[in-house]
This record gives structure tokens, sequence and C-alpha cells, in this order.
């Protein structure tokens, strides 16, 4: 049996994790298939990383398989 998380408990993840990487997450004003998408950026420059679009689950996955601290301009 797997266990849910919630949006919430996601998103804190999320955000703690892009904390540590020197980043923020946010969201932008695109959409893609009805699902608003997200976006990682360095927290002083606010410059975005390469293949930086990302639906919220998807941003969860890479950020819970390392992706997202191995991300590169």
């Amino acid at each position: 049996m797997t266990e849910q998380i919630t949006y919430s408990e996601a998103m804190s993840e999320i955000k703690e994790i892009a904390r540590k990487n020197g980043m923020t997450f946010r969201p932008t004003v695109h959409w893609e298939n009805g699902k608003r998408v997200y976006e990682f950026v360095r927290r002083f420059t606010g410059d975005e990383y390469k293949n930086n679009k990302f639906t919220f689950w998807m941003a969860y996955e890479n950020c819970m398989s390392g992706y997202v601290a191995r991300m590169t301009f």
C-alpha cells in the first residue's frame, strides 16, 4: 500500500528542497492541459534554469528523484 501525500505537504517539501539549493519555486502564467505550470528560479538573481517548466506533481517527482538539486543554467 502506498502512502498518499497531500498538496500542501508536497508544496512544503518542494519549497524546502528549492531553498536548500538556492532556488525559489513559483507558478508561471502558463497552463498545460488545464494545469498550472511552475518553475524554479535562482533565489538572489531571479535567473531561470534550463528545461524548467513543470506541472506541480512533476516538480514534486523531480525534487524527490534529486533532479532539482542537479539543475543547471
